[in-house]
């Protein structure tokens, strides 16, 4: 049946270098990926490491497609962890003023602390967080009602591009309405408790949590962690999930899951339909 040929995603990603050329690093071995302007990038233990300080004017691009996620870091010691279908964009050297990252999708950051060069994250071209050294996360899937951004040590002011913003506090989370910035300028920010903080890092440490998520979340992450489309009949309920599973489980062990929580559903090709 055609569960066994859905895998659970793996590491890997492309890279697309400034001159538009793309390398697939989903199966390349330890060593240098590739040398440009100065700068090294090379792969260590899964990990895309950029070294040197080449001229700023360079920008690369690691992307994740559905089933992947990777892990870089930039030319400042910055640690990034990307899931699947997600992008970041950067120089393969910082200028002495400012560092400033693209990103779509949802990434974690561990950002190098240095107060001459402010950190600046650029959000689905819409919203910006503003570090100066510290480790946070941001799920901006455009799947997703809200862009979170989630800190867990250090300090960020996240806001719309070119406004003020608010400054969270570790264990803070901003939610930002898609799409909505004109009409609505709001930021709500949440205290998160333990559980929540470890429910939002989540997929960095190889697990799906589903404390407290709904039906209609987690099948969004299983969709973009398997591979699949998703699709729900109309009458489907939206009921609140608990427990966790390893993100190397089989998609057959998925679907046990939802036997076991007396989901009903259909699987033709990588399509699953939910059903009431």
């Amino acid at each position: 049946s055609s569960e066994y040929h859905i895998q659970p995603g793996r590491q890997g990603a492309l890279l697309t270098l400034s001159d538009g050329s793309q390398i697939s690093l989903d199966s390349l071995k330890n060593g240098v990926v590739v040398q440009q302007a100065g700068t090294t990038a090379r792969l260590v233990n899964g990990a895309l490491v950029y070294e040197g300080t080449g001229s700023p004017a360079a920008y690369n691009i690691m992307s994740t497609p559905k089933g992947r996620q990777a892990q870089l870091s930039l030319p400042d010691g910055t640690k990034v962890w990307l899931n699947a279908a997600s992008s970041i964009r950067f120089p393969t050297a910082f200028t002495s003023e400012k560092r400033e990252v693209k990103v779509t999708g949802e990434a974690y950051f561990e950002v190098t602390r240095n107060a001459k060069a402010p950190f600046l994250l650029i959000v689905n071209d819409t919203a910006e967080v503003q570090i100066l050294g510290t480790h946070f996360n941001v799920n901006a899937y455009p799947d997703e009602h809200l862009i979170k951004t989630t800190l867990f040590e250090g300090s960020v002011r996240v806001g719309w591009l070119g406004n003020k913003g608010v400054i969270l506090k570790p264990g803070q989370q901003a939610g930002m309405q898609q799409g909505k910035e004109i009409q609505a300028p709001g930021i709500k920010v949440t205290n998160l408790d333990a559980s929540t903080q470890e429910s939002v890092l989540a997929w960095k440490n190889g697990f799906f949590n589903f404390e407290g998520a709904t039906l209609a979340e987690i099948m969004r992450q299983v969709a973009r962690w398997y591979d699949i489309d998703v699709e729900f009949e109309k009458g489907v309920q939206n009921i609140e999930f608990v427990g966790e599973m390893s993100r190397d489980a089989s998609f057959s062990d998925f679907l046990v899951a939802l036997d076991k929580s007396e989901i009903h559903y259909k699987l033709e090709g990588r399509k699953l339909t939910i059903k009431p």
